[in-house]
């Protein structure tokens, strides 16, 4: 695990567009570089995740790993890094929202610990319209 850089935006951008209808551009990788927590695994990237810290809280905004690079545990060893990180930080609740299609993503985040506690219609854009997010949170002792 290390921290990322700008120097890692565009893989980040290439990365999560692979992994998402609606990925994000370069500059607004590098504009979440500057403010968030953003920690990847391996050089080339392979996998990353980026975290808004505020105060007690933290938002997992999204994670998403290479296509060679799935189903290696890569996205599980970057939760429990970033649960260490935010520990330290004195983090104590970690959210998140992921839409209710992805069952692979779901099916990560109940056997990290994250319980459902809302659902939010029509959240995310598809390219046939829109579907309801998940909101998980995990409380980190």
């Amino acid at each position: 695990m290390r921290y990322l850089t700008e120097d890692d935006a565009s893989a980040m951008a290439e990365i999560h567009k692979m992994a998402f209808p609606a990925g994000w551009p370069e500059n607004e990788m590098k504009a979440h570089i500057e403010k968030d927590l953003c920690i990847g695994i391996g050089k080339p990237l392979l996998a990353f995740a980026l975290i808004q810290i505020g105060g007690d809280q933290a938002d997992i905004l999204t994670i998403a790993t290479a296509a060679e690079a799935r189903r290696k545990g890569y996205a599980l060893a970057l939760l429990t890094n970033a649960e260490t990180l935010l520990r330290d930080r004195k983090v104590h609740t970690l959210f998140l929202d992921v839409s209710e299609a992805n069952s692979g993503a779901i099916a990560l985040y109940k056997a990290a610990g994250f319980q459902p506690i809302g659902r939010r219609p029509a959240y995310y854009r598809t390219p046939t319209g829109r579907i309801a997010a998940i909101t998980y949170s995990k409380t980190l002792t």
